[in-house]
C-alpha cells in the first residue's frame, strides 16, 4: 500500500511539474517579438498588448470598426490602426496609429 501511495505522489508532483514548465514555456514565447513592434508601441505594456493581440488574431478585428475618425487615413477597421499590412513571408508591417 506504502508503494502505491509513494507512486501516486511522484506521478502527482511529476504532472505538477510538467504542466508549470509548459506553462511557463508558453509564456515566454507567446507574442510578438517586441524587435518586431513600434518604438511607440514599446513604451506602454497596455498599447504593447493591443498591438500583440491584433497580430494574434487579425481575422476578429475585421468586424470592430474604429471610433478616432481615421477612416480619412484609409483604415476600414480597428486592425487597420495597428497594422499596415501582413507580408506574406509573414512579417507585419505596422502602423504606429495605435500607438496613440
Amino acid at each position: 500500500m506504502k508503494k502505491n501511495k509513494n507512486l501516486y505522489l511522484t506521478i502527482i508532483v511529476v504532472l505538477i511539474i510538467s504542466g508549470l514548465l509548459g506553462f511557463s514555456y508558453y509564456l515566454n514565447n507567446k507574442g510578438v517579438e517586441a524587435s518586431n513592434l513600434p518604438k511607440d508601441a514599446l513604451r506602454d505594456p497596455v498599447i504593447r498588448e493591443a498591438y500583440e493581440y491584433v497580430v494574434e488574431n487579425p481575422e476578429f478585428l475585421d468586424y470592430i470598426p474604429c471610433y478616432c475618425n481615421c477612416y480619412r487615413l484609409g483604415h476600414k477597421n480597428i486592425k487597420d490602426c495597428f497594422v499596415s499590412k501582413f507580408k506574406s513571408d509573414g512579417n507585419v508591417v505596422f502602423d504606429h496609429h495605435g500607438a496613440g
